[in-house]
């Protein structure tokens, strides 16, 4: 039997280590830009900001989803989106088994942590799907600057996790 503990009982680095996770769903995963002057932008997990000559527009993962399924986006675009959206899934499910973590006092932090470094990586082949694998082609150039940042997170999560199964922080089944 799986005991659940009041949150009040769960270690400060627990919380902050689910914050962290959070924030990194609004953190840029890469800068793009759009040719010499059409426009240029940032791609976040939840969503893409894109300042472009025909305006500003705020683009949610759920859009893209959309954009896919009904032919807004053909090609390489659609692959490197649905790569994208791949991504996102992968981390809110690291985020979901995190917090789930945070409950029960399982082993959640160590596949959170795996599942972080998993989506990083799904990312950057959506970055190469879409601008190449110098991450600059006919469709723009890309800043890969939060890869790196989810790469050290996943990390850090996973290591948590080792230590909490090494300490014998995991609750006994009845």
């Amino acid at each position: 039997m799986i005991r659940f503990t009041e949150p009040s009982n769960i270690p400060y680095r627990q919380s902050l280590l689910a914050c962290i996770t959070l924030i990194l769903l609004v953190t840029p995963v890469y800068f793009f830009n759009y040719g010499q002057t059409y426009g240029a932008g940032f791609q976040a997990p939840l969503f893409r900001y894109q300042d472009t000559m025909l305006g500003s527009f705020l683009v949610f993962f759920t859009n893209d989803i959309y954009q896919v399924v009904t032919g807004g986006y053909q090609g390489m675009v659609a692959y490197s989106r649905l790569i994208g959206v791949a991504g996102t899934c992968l981390m809110i499910a690291s985020v979901i088994l995190l917090v789930f973590d945070r409950y029960i006092r399982g082993r959640g932090t160590m596949f959170s942590g795996l599942l972080l470094m998993i989506s990083a990586l799904v990312y950057l082949v959506s970055i190469i799907v879409h601008y190449g694998v110098l991450f600059s082609g006919p469709s723009g150039t890309a800043f890969p600057v939060g890869i790196p940042l989810f790469l050290l997170v996943g990390y850090w999560l996973y290591q948590q996790g080792k230590i909490r199964t090494h300490t014998g922080n995991i609750p006994e089944k009845e």
